[in-house]
């Protein structure tokens, strides 16, 4: 929960209050950074304007803390915050009071990939978070924004805007707010997915329980208002397979349904979109019903948040050096030693997909032979974790060349592989590990992760650890975003699908109240497990 001002709830304020408070994101390797929000009690707004009541003590105390938390968020990735001036208010505030969530520093909204990963879901856990911390009121929680990029830029695009709004109703600029608020939240979560530089894994049960919560209600939102002729592109039986430009041409032209392949269940279907050239309803109608995907490592596999809960994927990760230049990314971490890099992988895991990661260094492509292999292995695979409701992951490490496809032609084997438990059980096999808060789920308080147990011998920790065995070229980048030569070799199978864990539900801080002395910022006691 809140750790509020003298502990009390924000009701119990006469006049208008603020404080910095913090979330974390201790899910990430190397990610110990903190979320800084400032939170503003019993506001009154006009056109976006804050006016305070309850004196010039009152301006006197928001003013400071507001200065001390801005300073302190500067520091941080996203940098271009904005907070405005306080003045009194000419009257005491009359009315309902409301709840709302003003974002500031939006990140890339017009990326597609970066919208829903760095924007959308991050509203979501914010918004999900601080109705928990009042009650779940049924009105929901209101959203505004600052029309400020983090690159600078002083304008938002909102092409992506009707997704976020089918989800939490109309988004608009901050300067639209009028009225009386019990709380506004300023500020921007940082839970968000590492780029896909290095090949280390992790897993969050809790940050798993969010995205799961977040799939359920962006899945239930969108089939009630997507049109009916956008949901008849795809069924449930249909695979697709995206195209993309920077597919090298021979898996442009791979075919993934001849005499190998072992469609299962029969009816499955393999279908071949370019999902680009269709408008935005048109794309994600075709998701919402399909039975998985097949796509090369790269932003389009973001719409795995679309497909129904325990889908299939498979992510073929072609090294850059076997792209063409013209295609290739700006992340010199993608060569062959330093393949696959993680982070569309481990979406889908933390989103209960079962999901296969094909790692491939040959200008030469694959035989469509193995290809189709490959594909019938996973919807093997897919079907059973279907009947036993777990999330799981592969790697095929090694048959990576063709001079190595030879080790396709007994069985198949995973050089790596992983289940766990689905939905994620974050509290315990009989809790649950999201619930119903107002019009929305929620998951639980992000200031602390759960670590599942057994941990593997080989890990010594609670992770992270490293996929697909390099050379010791991967270190010698000069860079830590390509990992540590002393991370551990992920072992190659372990299974989470019954965590032991003992089932608890006591309810902890949700955000920790930050202390802002000489530029130095602590937070309050962590939770922990």
């Amino acid at each position: 929960m809140f750790n509020g001002l003298s502990g009390k709830a924000a009701g119990a304020y006469e006049g208008s209050a603020a404080e910095c408070v913090a979330a974390g994101r201790v899910s990430f390797p190397g990610g110990e950074g903190e979320s800084i929000f400032v939170r503003f009690y019993n506001m009154l707004v006009q056109e976006g304007k804050l006016l305070v009541t309850g004196g010039q003590d009152a301006v006197t105390q928001i003013t400071e803390v507001t200065k001390d938390c801005a300073t302190s968020i500067e520091t941080l990735e996203f940098d271009q915050y904005i907070f405005p001036d306080f003045e009194m208010a000419p009257d005491a505030c009359q009315g309902s009071r409301r709840n709302a969530v003003v974002l500031l520093g939006l990140y890339h909204s017009f990326n597609y990939y970066h919208f829903v990963v760095d924007t959308l879901f991050q509203v979501y856990v914010i918004v999900g978070h601080l109705a928990q911390e009042l009650g779940c009121p049924s009105e929901g929680i209101e959203t505004y924004y600052i029309a400020r990029e983090n690159q600078g830029k002083n304008t938002v695009d909102r092409r992506y805007w009707p997704v976020m709004e089918a989800v939490f109703g109309p988004v608009n600029e901050v300067k639209t707010a009028n009225g009386c608020f019990n709380t506004m939240l300023y500020g921007i979560m940082h839970q968000r997915f590492l780029p896909c530089l290095n090949r280390l894994f992790w897993y969050g049960p809790r940050y798993s329980s969010w995205w799961h919560a977040f799939q359920r209600d962006v899945r239930e939102q969108l089939l009630r208002k997507v049109a009916s002729s956008d949901l008849s592109g795809s069924t449930s039986e249909a695979m697709l397979v995206i195209q993309h430009r920077r597919m090298p041409l021979w898996l442009q032209e791979m075919k993934w349904d001849g005499q190998h392949f072992r469609p299962d269940p029969p009816e499955t279907k393999v279908v071949y979109v370019d999902i680009a050239s269709k408008p935005l309803s048109a794309q994600i109608g075709m998701l919402l019903r399909a039975r998985g995907l097949i796509s090369l490592q790269g932003a389009s596999l973001v719409n795995q948040v679309y497909l129904p809960q325990l889908s299939a994927v498979l992510e073929v990760v072609v090294a850059q050096d076997y792209i063409d230049q013209n295609f290739r990314l700006n992340f010199s971490g993608d060569a062959c030693y330093n393949s696959p890099t993680t982070c569309h992988d481990l979406m889908g895991l933390h989103l209960g997909h079962s999901v296969l990661v094909w790692k491939w260094c040959d200008h030469q492509g694959f035989p469509e032979k193995v290809a189709q292999e490959v594909l019938s292995y996973l919807l093997e695979a897919n079907q059973r974790m279907r009947s036993t409701s777990h999330g799981w992951s592969c790697y095929l490490c090694n048959l990576d060349h063709t001079s190595r496809m030879d080790l396709a032609s007994s069985s198949l084997e995973c050089d790596h592989e992983i289940t766990v438990a689905w939905p994620p059980v974050p509290h315990g096999l009989s809790c649950p590990g999201v619930r119903q808060c107002g019009p929305l789920m929620a998951g639980p308080t992000l200031l602390a992760e759960t670590f599942y147990r057994p941990v593997p011998e080989q890990l010594g920790n609670e992770g992270p650890c490293m996929l697909c065995k390099g050379g010791k070229e991967t270190f010698d980048k000069g860079d830590d975003w390509f990992g540590d030569p002393e991370t551990p070799i992920c072992p190659r199978q372990w299974d989470w699908s019954r965590p032991k864990l003992v089932c608890s539900v006591a309810q902890s801080k949700l955000f920790a109240r930050l202390h802002i002395q000489q530029g130095c910022m602590q937070s309050d006691d962590r939770m922990t497990n």
